[in-house]
């Protein structure tokens, strides 16, 4: 019996430990940030000023990122125009792209510091170092699932500067509750603060058919998170469906599933007309603009430069 008590006290240490500072819940009134149209959803808050604190206690390596996700995620083409960089002549880099993705270990090939390619490297079970197919939202948190650590685990392996978030997924197609699925990402999301990395949430793409609806509700829940903690975002939904209006997204970024990207131009370059037929070179492309703005305007201002 002694044993068992102290078991459970070294698991209940090491959750504290793991998420390192109090989880907030899903505030009450989330603000509604409304969608016009098919449009991108931009940030009306202030997300610069409230993350520069945050940033400001971050003592790991300098442009060390990590995305983490499902399958969306998970694929070789869903980082490919970063991680491809050094040997990719076609891929259509401007100067200030190669800046940045240098700065996030992007030519540090097969490195535990290039997230890129953590997100897309073969493991066993079908999953990378920080995605697997079929996870969700919960089950990213508690871990286990085809072998992919816990997040706690995975911030602490990696203690990432910034967070790309995208789940959502396969919530989505299990039918989960839309306020289910938001206590869940609410959860990632301040695990992530309390690590002091920098989160920027993406919201779901849109899917074929009935899931449609439930991804709308979903990403309903999640602008209204961001906006309430001030959480930079990716509207992945809104350049989507701004870039191929009125359902031509489907078998144009969108492939014959219904649900995953379509991949063939995923290496660039990133011309507005391969951006609107590759829904993986869009994702990444959207990603490295976004976090070129996280870094000048959050990091630089946190770390200003020796």
């Amino acid at each position: 019996m002694k044993h068992r008590y102290l078991l459970i006290a070294v698991a209940m240490l090491f959750a504290s430990s793991a998420t390192a500072g109090e989880i907030r819940p899903v505030p009450k009134d989330l603000p509604k940030v409304e969608r016009k149209g098919e449009t991108v959803v931009k940030e009306t808050w202030d997300w610069a000023d409230a993350m520069i604190p945050v940033a400001k206690k971050f003592t790991g390596k300098q442009g060390q990122i990590i995305l983490i996700g499902d399958s969306l995620t998970y694929a070789n083409q869903s980082t490919r125009w970063a991680w491809s960089v050094p040997g990719n002549r076609k891929g259509g880099y401007t100067e200030e792209d190669k800046t940045i993705l240098r700065w996030s270990h992007a030519y540090e090939q097969n490195k535990d510091t290039n997230g890129w390619y953590l997100a897309k490297v073969d493991k066993p079970s079908g999953r990378s170092e920080t995605a697997a197919s079929g996870i969700r939202t919960d089950q990213y948190l508690k871990g286990g699932f085809h072998g992919l650590p816990s997040l706690a685990n995975i911030l602490k392996k990696y203690n990432p500067q910034i967070v790309f978030i995208l789940l959502g997924a396969n919530d989505v197609s299990a039918r989960r509750k839309p306020d289910d699925v938001l206590k869940n990402m609410n959860t990632i999301m301040e695990m992530v603060l309390n690590n002091n990395s920098v989160p920027v949430l993406t919201t779901q793409p849109p899917m074929r058919g009935k899931r449609h609806e439930r991804v709308k509700e979903v990403n309903e829940r999640y602008l209204g998170l961001a906006a309430a903690r001030k959480i930079p975002i990716i509207d992945l939904y809104g350049e989507f469906v701004s870039r191929q209006p009125k359902g031509a997204w489907d078998r144009t970024l969108v492939g014959r599933d219904g649900v995953h990207w379509t991949h063939k131009l995923a290496s660039g370059p990133p011309t507005e007309e391969n951006l609107k037929n590759c829904g993986y070179l869009l994702r990444c492309y959207i990603t490295v603009q976004k976090l070129k703005e996280v870094k000048a305007n959050v990091i630089d201002k946190a770390v200003p430069a020796k």
